[in-house]
């Protein structure tokens, strides 16, 4: 058995294991090519009637060339202020502690939290 320490920040657990229920991408472009770019998908929360809704942050990136001018970090506050304008009660990701990015420091920027941290194991076969 291998374990992998992992860091992982929710304002909720997503609830459903079925389908979004709605998707969105948003993307910076610099003439043709994508710079930076989020892809974002939502639920009910907890499984509960679409009145209350969550969303997750499943994609957040910027291309190598475009790093370190901030494309990332606006990407998110336009998508978090989109989302609590279309009445979203909560946000969500994971990151994980190798990433070479640093990504943490992108939600940290947001006044985001880290609210749980975990560890996952995962059985090998020797």
């Amino acid at each position: 058995m291998s374990t992998r320490g992992d860091v992982r920040r929710r304002a909720s657990a997503r609830s459903s294991p079925s389908a979004p229920k709605r998707k969105r991408s948003s993307r910076h472009t610099s003439g043709d090519e994508v710079a930076a770019y989020i892809h974002t998908e939502e639920w009910p929360a907890g499984g509960t009637t679409a009145a209350t809704r969550e969303g997750w942050i499943a994609r957040l990136g910027t291309r190598r060339p475009y790093r370190g001018r901030g494309l990332a970090t606006t990407l998110l506050v336009r998508t978090l202020h989109a989302r609590a304008t279309d009445g979203l009660t909560s946000v969500g990701l994971e990151v994980g502690p190798r990433n070479p990015t640093a990504p943490l420091t992108i939600y940290l920027r947001t006044n985001s939290a880290v609210t749980a941290r975990l560890t996952e194991y995962q059985l090998t076969e020797d």
